[in-house]
């Protein structure tokens, strides 16, 4: 097995809400508002909303697929099976950050994690046993376009077997970083 980099849950937990209050803070300082405001003045509701619109516009959106439990099979005539889909309502074309993590255990030889967008593009993989139990986490990057986009957490076999694999405290998450120009 290669010597790679293993997070902890709460390394990726951490990382993650660091970075969206990065985001958060960057964004807040770069957004503009359609409307503003004196003392004095009456404000509509319909003006404050479209306030809050365009605040909310330009923060990072989070989304998470999370499920305590999946056992996967290898059949003999496929490698590849998927663990879970994550479908995600882009508001705004800009950079979607994935991260995966869980505990896998098994009786298969070897395969690899992965995390796919819509035309099965490999964004992030790792390689684990499957013979022990491991924690794993893996991280995708993609640009994303405004519209619905549905990426899956997958296992790939080395190669056709009857292996079954269980995944516990399973999570796919998507952080959007909208383009800021």
């Amino acid at each position: 097995m290669k010597n790679e980099k293993r997070y902890t849950l709460r390394q990726v937990v951490i990382l993650l809400v660091l970075a969206f209050c990065c985001m958060a803070a960057l964004a807040y300082a770069n957004a503009t508002v359609p409307n503003s405001f004196t003392a004095g003045t009456t404000i509509s509701a319909k003006k404050m909303n479209q306030n809050f619109s365009a605040l909310a516009a330009s923060m990072p959106a989070i989304k998470t697929a999370v499920t305590s439990s999946v056992m996967i099979e290898s059949a003999s005539s496929s490698v590849v099976v998927d663990i879970m889909p994550l479908t995600v309502d882009i508001p705004l074309n800009g950079t979607l950050l994935l991260f995966a993590q869980g505990t896998a255990h098994g009786t298969a030889v070897s395969y690899s994690v992965e995390i796919v967008d819509a035309k099965t593009n490999i964004l992030g993989t790792i390689s684990l046993a499957g013979n022990a139990v491991e924690p794993y986490s893996l991280h995708g990057v993609a640009d994303v376009l405004l519209g619905q986009q549905t990426f899956t957490l997958r296992a790939r076999f080395a190669s056709p077997s009857n292996g079954q694999i269980f995944h516990n405290d399973l999570r796919l998450t998507a952080l959007l970083i909208p383009n800021t120009m």
